[in-house]
């Protein structure tokens, strides 16, 4: 593999909430919310933000973000549609998941839309999750809004 199309993933110390802006514009399917994007990328210019790069480009980027002593959430996750399926979202949790060990978590939850919803493309991301070890814990049918009902997935990342 040419270096310049390797992964790299880093902890930017600023920039990472115009970095997530850009790729949820580029992500509209998923990310369609201008109030919900503005507030993602908020949380990840204030947060933990993993940014993954190839060739200097940022093609993924996930945020985390402490909920409890020993419990934090997947505020946001993203990938460029053209890196789905590459590892690119596995690598950068890998990543997040020794970062928040070495910060005392156990325990890693994240919501997503719930299968009891058509969408296919988040077929793939419940698909995804459970792939990378989170189980379904609980749906909330109105936590969002009654057309979106949110499924909360977690996963134990230490004993």
């Amino acid at each position: 593999m040419d270096d310049a199309l390797k992964l790299e993933l880093r902890l930017p110390h600023s920039g990472a909430g115009a970095i997530c802006a850009s790729l949820l514009d580029e992500l509209p399917e998923w990310f369609g919310s201008p109030e919900a994007n503005a507030a993602y990328a908020l949380a990840s210019e204030a947060n933990p933000t993993v940014v993954a790069s190839v060739g200097g480009v940022a093609v993924g980027i996930l945020t985390t973000i402490k909920r409890a002593e020993t419990a934090a959430e997947i505020y946001v996750m993203a990938v460029h549609r053209t890196r789905h399926r590459t590892g690119a979202g596995a690598a950068m949790l890998r990543f997040a998941e020794g970062l928040l060990v070495e910060d005392g978590i156990k325990f890693l939850q994240v919501k997503t839309l719930a299968d009891t919803h058509p969408d296919v493309g988040y077929k793939k991301t419940r698909a995804f999750y459970r792939s990378c070890g989170f189980e379904r814990l609980e749906v909330f049918p109105t936590l969002w809004d009654p057309d979106n009902p949110a499924l909360q997935m977690i996963k134990m990342i230490q004993g």
